[in-house]
């Protein structure tokens, strides 16, 4: 099977996972959850529990957006640009992938980090999130860059 194919599959199988983890635990939930958090993890804004679905939805509509940029805009330049520009396509094919499936990643993370909140069984959000979220990106995008250059040459 296709990397590509298994990160989207990934992708939508943690989608999945956040909307059932917010419909298992739905009526343990108290009715005011925390929705926003500032950069030292205190939460700053609450708001109500069905708000939890607005980050799955929002994975969702990423997710499928992704897969619409990956397959229309790309099959379009690849037609103006001629086959010399496969691997190059494959690259990003596969880049569009892993950024939708870390973004589902992080948004179900931060789902988790609200309930958990929520319920009480932490005091806000993990100190490591900011680190995971942009040093994930930057990773992400470094190794986008390098494919990118060993294909070139």
């Amino acid at each position: 099977m296709d990397i590509k194919k298994i990160f989207w599959i990934l992708s939508w199988l943690v989608a999945g996972v956040t909307f059932a983890m917010i419909l298992i635990h739905y009526g343990d939930i108290p009715e005011e959850v925390p929705m926003h958090f500032d950069a030292t993890g205190v939460a700053d804004r609450y708001g109500s529990k069905n708000e939890l679905f607005i980050l799955p939805v929002l994975s969702v509509l990423l997710i499928l957006l992704f897969q619409f940029m990956t397959g229309k805009s790309i099959k379009i330049n690849k037609h103006k640009q001629g086959v010399k520009n496969e691997a190059q396509v494959t690259v990003t094919k596969t880049f569009m992938s892993q950024m939708a499936l870390y973004c589902t990643l992080l948004f179900g993370w931060l789902v988790y980090q609200s309930m958990a909140v929520a319920v009480g069984k932490q005091t806000g959000l993990s100190s490591y999130f900011l680190v995971a979220t942009f040093g994930g990106f930057i990773i992400l995008l470094v190794l986008y860059y390098i494919q990118l250059k060993k294909v070139k040459e």
